[in-house]
C-alpha cells in the first residue's frame, strides 16, 4: 500500500508548520531574555548567547 500524495503533502505541510511555531516560540524566548542580560553583555548576538546558555 502506497500512501496517497495528498496524504504525504498534508504530513510534510504539518511538520513544516510544527517546526516554524518552534522556531518563532525560540526567537520570542531569546527576544524576551535579551532584555533581562546585565550590561556587560552589549556585545553582538554571537558574544552573548554562549553566555547566557
Amino acid at each position: 500500500m502506497r500512501p496517497d500524495a495528498a496524504a504525504a503533502k498534508s504530513v510534510a505541510v504539518g511538520a513544516l508548520a510544527a517546526l516554524g511555531s518552534q522556531l518563532g516560540l525560540l526567537f520570542v524566548v531569546l527576544a524576551v531574555g535579551a532584555q533581562f542580560l546585565p550590561d556587560e553583555n552589549t556585545g553582538t548576538f554571537g558574544d552573548w548567547l554562549p553566555a547566557a546558555v
